[in-house]
């Protein structure tokens, strides 16, 4: 009995922490991504229900037959990255006091140059 009521305080608890990120981000429906925002930087979007963070993914970066919003992570069975299903909102990632975030090509520049 007490297990079922601590469960069910931790769904509560995760079901209240992901209404109030939903609240103090500026999300903003897919429709309306600008082109410009598909250049590889990390956005965060809204998945079902809760944020991910992922990228545009050019197919021709991916080795793909298609472009995608992606994960960044890989599926352990065929190594291919994991492409985000449906994403209904998108919203921009800053670095604290920075501006805007850099991309994961830049990302991948910095590792490999330091």
């Amino acid at each position: 009995m007490l297990r079922r009521e601590i469960q069910e305080l931790q769904a509560d608890l995760t079901h209240r922490r992901m209404a109030d990120v939903r609240r103090a981000i500026d999300w903003h429906p897919m429709s309306s991504m600008p082109d410009e925002m598909k250049d590889g930087r990390y956005i965060l979007f809204w998945e079902r229900k809760m944020p991910v963070v992922g990228y545009w993914c050019d197919r021709s970066v991916a080795g793909s037959d298609r472009s995608f919003w992606s994960t960044g992570f890989a599926s352990i069975e065929d190594d291919d990255l994991i492409a985000l299903e449906s994403p209904t909102h998108w919203a921009e990632i800053h670095q604290p006091n920075l501006g805007p975030a850099v991309s994961s090509a830049e990302m991948d520049f910095q590792a490999k140059t330091s």
